[in-house]
């Protein structure tokens, strides 16, 4: 039987996604399609109130994956008294609530072209199912919609 590898070796995975996802320093997700952000006037920074759309992608970080999860808890989840968001039905701790997020673009040789720094992320809606194929730790993301309240592009030239 074939060993799966533990640790940073196993993010191999979403190598083949154009749009990877970092939290917390953490690459957590890749993603096929990331909804446009709004840009105002100077064309670098997002407006207040941005939403953002991660569609077609898939997680195995289970801490990301519980952040994601408080937007299908809705608001009647209690809190904890610091503030951190716990699932009504598990009363399993769902971590901080806002979270700033880093999205990296490749092109189609997977070369990185552009970052995007997304500020002070709320998760707003999650459509998502258990991957298939043996990996029971895989979570497919139909879409993550995400509410932030500023980002900031950062070009890559070479």
């Amino acid at each position: 039987m074939q060993q799966v590898a533990a640790g940073p070796a196993r993010a191999d995975v979403y190598r083949r996604y154009r749009f990877r996802v970092f939290c917390d320093g953490r690459l957590v997700a890749g993603v096929s399609q990331v909804s446009l952000l709004r840009a105002v006037a100077d064309g670098e920074t997002g407006a207040p109130g941005a939403t953002l759309s991660l569609r077609r992608g898939l997680t195995r970080d289970r801490d990301f994956e519980r952040w994601a999860e408080q937007a299908l808890a809705g608001p009647a989840d209690a809190l904890v008294a610091d503030g951190v968001p716990r699932n009504e039905a598990t009363g399993e701790l769902l971590g901080p609530a806002v979270r700033d997020l880093v999205i990296d673009c490749h092109d189609e040789t997977g070369r990185k072209v552009t970052t995007y720094r997304v500020h002070r992320c709320q998760p707003a809606a999650l459509v998502a199912r258990q991957a298939s194929g043996g990996d029971g730790d895989l979570v497919a993301i139909q879409s993550l919609t995400v509410r932030a309240e500023a980002w900031e592009r950062e070009l890559l030239v070479g």
